[in-house]
């Protein structure tokens, strides 16, 4: 009962963020063009709590967390739709200060905001969050250490790994991909403005660094930094090990041990073979319990610079745009299962899971969906505000907007097929809680 309360609580949480985000970029950009607001909601249904502000824009606080909407001047409803007699209702003069009313651009303007306010908010989060964590530059330098560092310590400068020199992060990976981990491992380090030879640990245990939600992993409740000392029965001393060992086992229910700071605990799971896209545009299929690889050495962060927070923000944020729209062409060709597909169920539980990794992870989640829900709302479908901007656009074109039967008949269309996809995707969130 607690874990599925938890679970309800974060998805409000991280639906009621994204939400007010989008909705605040319809509303703000709306009254920069002066069409006003009448209502502001997060939520929807019965009103919690609202208050007027000076500017006579009600804003409330719905019962049922699962959307939101602004509701300018004129609108028949929260979908932003003209009522049967127009204007009629509105005061003579104040025709431009509706949605309906205001000349096409604006109307553009305020309909677009919405999604791309959730894409500036993605990036702000991604930057923010690299200007917490810091940015990694060459030369290497250790930081802190999540095992035993043995002769390291935090500072010294890598300057070869086992008597082959270091130049980037890259080459350190790259080295101990080719190193058996239970071979001594020599580091040729600077300390002091002294060169040194030190004992240090193989860089890439079988460290848990991430753990995928909804995966065996996060079902098992494997966390991050657990170290995974043997799978199947069999030691593990490198997270390629892991990787061969998950292979083989395949689908197989399977004890696993990790060592969670002093304390080592039995699991157990089973991994799950998994479709995944690869760079080369295929699609691989192979088991995984989904964890990503940690490193057993810290590295020496320093503060980013705004260009380079940014620059990051948008990088990752285009990156899920991209990956979102490859990802959906590939289910609709049929290369991907449609079982890929995630609903509110899935988001409500993904959301926990994340949220349990802590809150910077959980903070990193909400860029994502953000992300998810401004790309979403850009889709050419009726009812959406990509909906919408199409409308304009042949509006545009034509220099008149379509018929109101027309309009009518593909806004019922758009709802039914939004209807439609909500449900499927609900019922393969049941069938992954069933066999979760």
């Amino acid at each position: 009962m607690i874990d599925t309360l938890y679970t309800i609580a974060t998805f409000i949480a991280v639906i009621s963020v994204v939400v007010f985000v989008h909705e605040f970029g319809h509303y703000i950009v709306g009254r920069w063009c002066g069409i006003h607001a009448e209502v502001f909601s997060v939520g929807m249904g019965p009103v919690i709590w609202g208050s007027t502000d000076r500017r006579g824009t009600y804003w409330q606080i719905a019962a049922l967390p699962i959307g939101g909407y602004v509701k300018f001047l004129g609108d028949e409803n929260a979908a932003s739709a003209a009522g049967p007699n127009g204007l009629s209702n509105v005061a003579r003069g104040d025709e431009e200060r509706t949605l309906i009313g205001a000349s096409l651009w604006k109307r553009a303007l305020t309909v677009a905001a919405g999604p791309f306010a959730n894409f500036f908010f993605s990036i702000l989060v991604f930057a923010s969050l690299l200007y917490v964590t810091g940015i990694a530059r060459d030369p290497v330098r250790i930081g802190d250490f999540t095992v035993d560092p043995i002769e390291l310590q935090e500072g010294d400068r890598i300057l070869a790994f086992n008597g082959e020199t270091i130049e980037g992060f890259a080459d350190i990976f790259d080295l101990a991909a080719e190193t058996a981990p239970g071979e001594q491992h020599i580091f040729t380090i600077e300390r002091d403005d002294r060169v040194l030879d030190v004992q240090g640990p193989y860089p890439y245990p079988a460290l848990v660094g991430w753990v995928t939600p909804l995966s065996p992993a996060a079902n098992a409740g494997l966390q991050p930094d657990d170290l995974i000392v043997s799978f199947n029965g069999i030691d593990i001393g490198s997270f390629d090990q892991l990787r061969v060992a998950v292979l083989e086992r395949g689908e197989v229910e399977t004890d696993i041990v990790v060592l969670r700071g002093d304390t080592e605990i039995s699991l157990r799971l089973a991994p799950e073979i998994t479709e995944q896209l690869l760079a080369d545009g295929t699609i691989e299929r192979r088991p995984l319990i989904g964890v990503g690889a940690g490193s057993a050495i810290g590295y020496y962060v320093e503060t980013p610079t705004p260009y380079e927070a940014l620059n990051v923000g948008v990088i990752r944020t285009w990156g899920i745009v991209t990956g979102s729209l490859t990802g959906l062409y590939h289910i609709i060709r049929g290369d991907l299962g449609a079982d890929n597909l995630q609903g509110p169920i899935g988001i409500a539980r993904a959301s926990a899971d994340t949220a349990a990794g802590g809150w910077m992870d959980l903070i990193a989640w909400i860029g994502v969906i953000s992300t998810a829900i401004g790309l979403m709302n850009l889709f050419p479908i009726p009812v959406l505000d990509g909906g919408h901007l199409v409308l304009y656009a042949y509006e545009a074109v034509r220099g008149k907007p379509p018929r109101e039967r027309i309009a009518a008949a593909l806004t019922a269309g758009g709802f039914s097929l939004l209807i439609g996809l909500m449900v499927f995707a609900t019922y393969n969130d049941v069938l992954r809680l069933l066999n979760a």
